[in-house]
């Protein structure tokens, strides 16, 4: 088994869990450039806006792959 194969699932009746979950509590803010991604997804694609948004360059799988070796040691 693997940690992504095991879950931990208890009710809970006292509401302490909402402290953890932010959204239950009011809905998460709008960001800013919604409407540039939205409009980059439309006209450029998937691939686009990974690279935009989240680095997804050279660079930025290089540096994920470090910290994923980093991590295991």
């Amino acid at each position: 088994d693997t940690d992504q194969e095991k879950a931990h699932i208890e009710q809970c009746f006292s509401g302490e869990y909402i402290k953890y979950q932010n959204n239950l509590r009011k809905p998460a803010d709008r960001p800013e450039n919604m409407d540039e991604f939205k409009r980059d997804y439309e006209e450029k694609g998937f691939k686009y806006i990974i690279k935009k948004y989240v680095g997804y360059s050279f660079w930025g799988r290089v540096k994920y792959k470090v910290k994923k070796v980093l991590n295991r040691a």
